[in-house]
């Protein structure tokens, strides 16, 4: 989860069943959920000082892609590189320009910039992490 400098913040709640649900805390204190790609999961990673929102949120067939939720709460998936069939998104700035990652099927991904008009910029393979001591 984030925080903006004085804005909300994002992230998921989980009860009682496993599923999360992506919810943006306001200023006030007061949660919005936030809606699903058709699935009952969903998680908010980030949210700019507009109140624009990133994160995963599952397909109905329970595929995570990246989305972006606008202010008012609508959401869209942001999509994936050429042949790639997962996606998640990490950060969004304040031109609501957002970076995550993009995956194949073989599990290789890539990190991935999705500008505000649409465009998915590849940035390179990324690196998995190694392992916990």
């Amino acid at each position: 989860m984030a925080v903006g400098e004085w804005t909300p913040a994002g992230g998921s709640l989980t009860q009682p069943e496993p599923e999360g649900h992506a919810v943006r805390w306001n200023a006030d204190g007061r949660s919005t959920a936030l809606p699903t790609l058709g699935s009952a999961h969903a998680s908010a990673e980030d949210v700019n000082d507009a109140g624009v929102a990133v994160g995963t949120a599952e397909r109905a067939d329970g595929t995570p892609r990246a989305v972006r939720w606008s202010a008012d709460g609508t959401v869209s998936e942001l999509g994936a590189l050429d042949g790639d069939v997962k996606s998640r998104a990490w950060a969004v700035n304040g031109s609501g320009a957002a970076v995550g990652e993009s995956e194949n099927a073989a599990g290789h991904a890539h990190a991935v910039l999705w500008r505000p008009d649409g465009t998915v910029v590849d940035l390179g393979a990324l690196a998995r992490s190694l392992p916990a001591p």
